[in-house]
């Protein structure tokens, strides 16, 4: 580890490792800080997406993918299931330990040193600029200085709160997430099923996508201000007991899902946030994989032409890349969320008896969240634009 670089990347998630990656391959020194001992060893995400997503970045690789998936249950409070298929663009569940890993491999392979179990603790600011890290190196501080500091250090993000951006969420807007990994279970192996509605996920929804034709992730995310009294493993292990008694958890993970808008000014004078450090999160799905990879992409590559004058006006590319990509798209999903959150069970029996008479091969989901928030005229055109084709 040296004593300084021009970019330092922090986190080694997708959003830290593309940023790594186009930032090295503009011929840059870049290092990239991660805190566990191997990165993709720790991974908080049900690892959905679509392969048209995945294909705008790289060749889909087999061993990043656990499965493929055709098509989408919806499943109603009264159990009315309304399925719509992936027609022109698949689903892929990945192996995001293989996947994370492969993705920092790739930077390092452009030059780009990597730096496990290495905890960015504070900002060096000089001049009202971040000019670099305090970490700890085994126990001691260890100052790295860089020209960039680009924080993709997850929804925590300490380093862009210790830059003085907002990055509070309100409660309504964090999720409560947990999620099961298990196996040797019956499943609709070639779906991803989703569930709603009060008694299942307050506020949010449950999830169960193939990980093999017999395994899965099993989650939820659900909203405090709609379950203050129930906690969300509570839930699961309710759905848990009555769909999948007699099998045993393999794995565990918990976490906050921020379903909040994006930050409106993810930049500080030699600091950007990516991924969900910036809250580049799908609000509706709690997705953001993509979005991350492409904030991570969009910071590397303006990286290089900043790197001498890395203040917020020169920044401004960054900006105009994420908004025109999928920030302006973030911020419809966020109005179309909190009109969903809103619905009562009835809402949603309603909505799926409804939805249920359009043929199978018409049905898609741009059509079922139309219904879902046609008491809103004003949404409805906003689902057909951000939904059509997904």
């Amino acid at each position: 580890m040296k004593e300084s670089y021009d970019v330092v990347v922090v986190g080694g998630g997708p959003a830290g490792s593309m940023a790594a990656l186009e930032s090295s391959k503009a011929g840059l020194k870049v290092c990239l800080l991660e805190k566990t001992s191997k990165i993709g060893s720790k991974v908080r995400c049900g690892e959905a997406m679509s392969v048209n997503a995945l294909k705008y970045f790289f060749e889909v690789q087999n061993r990043w993918v656990s499965k493929e998936i055709s098509h989408c249950n919806i499943n109603s409070p009264s159990g009315v299931k309304l399925t719509t298929e992936f027609k022109d663009d698949k689903c892929l569940i990945l192996d995001r330990r293989k996947f994370d890993y492969d993705l920092s491999l790739m930077a390092e392979n452009k030059g780009c040193e990597i730096f496990t179990s290495v905890i960015a603790k504070k900002l060096i600011i000089e001049n009202n600029y971040v000019k670099g890290v305090v970490v700890d190196k085994n126990g001691e501080d260890f100052n790295i200085k860089a020209n960039l500091v680009i924080a993709a250090d997850g929804i925590e993000s300490r380093l862009g709160r210790k830059a003085g951006i907002k990055t509070q969420v309100k409660m309504k807007d964090m999720a409560s997430g947990i999620e099961y990994f298990l196996d040797d279970i019956d499943i609709d192996s070639d779906a991803l099923d989703m569930y709603v509605g009060s008694e299942v996920a307050p506020g949010g929804y449950l999830w169960i996508f193939p990980k093999s034709n017999n395994s899965a992730n099993i989650g939820l995310a659900i909203s405090g201000k709609y379950s203050p009294h129930k906690s969300a493993e509570k839930y699961l292990n309710e759905f848990i007991e009555k769909r999948f008694s007699k099998t045993k958890i393999k794995k565990k993970l918990t976490g906050g899902i921020p379903v909040t808008r994006p930050i409106e000014k993810p930049i500080k004078n030699g600091l950007i946030l990516v991924g969900d450090a910036a809250r580049h999160i799908n609000p509706l799905t709690g997705g953001g994989i993509a979005s991350a990879m492409k904030a991570g992409m969009y910071a590397g590559k303006v990286s290089s032409s900043i790197i001498d004058d890395p203040s917020e006006v020169r920044m401004s590319p960054y900006i105009k890349f994420i908004n025109d990509d999928f920030i302006k798209r973030h911020k419809i999903l966020y109005n179309i969320k909190e009109a969903v959150s809103k619905l009562s069970d009835s809402d949603f029996d309603r909505i799926a008896m409804s939805v249920s008479k359009i043929p199978k091969d018409k049905l898609t989901l741009a059509k079922i969240f139309k219904s879902a928030v046609y008491k809103k005229p004003s949404l409805v055109f906003d689902v057909v634009r951000v939904l059509t084709g997904y």
